[in-house]
């Protein structure tokens, strides 16, 4: 399911720079989706995606919890 999002995503958003998902170097079993975009408006339009609504209810049957979310600003480069 996620290489298949993640090439829906890679395919159709072009505003999306990045998104992968990574494994966390400390905590076993725990992932993290890395995502930039090109800016605020890009972030916001993807939230709104009936793709990405669709992809989030297949991955909360995974979670063992609630996801954390880590909003991070880029300093450099400008």
């Amino acid at each position: 399911m996620a290489t298949e999002f993640i090439d829906w995503v890679h395919a159709n958003e072009p505003n999306t720079l990045l998104y992968v998902l990574t494994r966390h170097p400390s905590r076993e079993h725990t992932y993290v989706w890395v995502e930039r975009y090109r800016g605020e408006s890009a972030m916001k339009a993807r939230g709104s995606s009936d793709r990405i609504a669709e992809a989030l209810t297949v991955v909360r049957e995974c979670l063992d919890g609630t996801p954390e979310r880590l909003r991070l600003e880029q300093i450099l480069p400008r």
